[in-house]
């Protein structure tokens, strides 16, 4: 697996909302969140091509999640180069609620 582990800055929208947070990507685990939502996952690289799965849980009383419900589980892919991906998904919990996501990488 090649390595983009660091501190990522992450953008996200639905049909629904948009969002903002941060995530940790090391050793082909996700984990981060926002004011509101933790996200808990695993990802594989390979030669640029990201793919991971992504698990929310709310943490706090705050704003909706994109989804409309807080426990979901997304599936994402899409290209990495050079510390920045930008990604989309679904959710089987929400079928038909398209997801976009761009990380950026903010600290090694």
């Amino acid at each position: 697996m090649e390595s983009e582990d660091g501190l990522y800055k992450v953008n996200f929208n639905t049909p629904l909302g948009a969002g903002a947070g941060v995530v940790v990507l090391r050793d082909g685990k996700i984990q981060g969140g926002d004011s509101s939502i933790a996200y808990l996952g695993s990802y594989n690289l390979n030669n640029g091509y990201f793919s991971g799965s992504v698990k929310t849980k709310r943490h706090s009383n705050g704003l909706p999640s994109v989804f409309g419900v807080d426990e979901v589980e997304i599936r994402i892919e899409g290209e990495m180069k050079g510390g920045r991906a930008t990604l989309k998904g679904s959710s089987p919990q929400r079928p038909g609620v398209g997801f976009q996501a761009t990380i950026e990488r903010i600290a090694a």
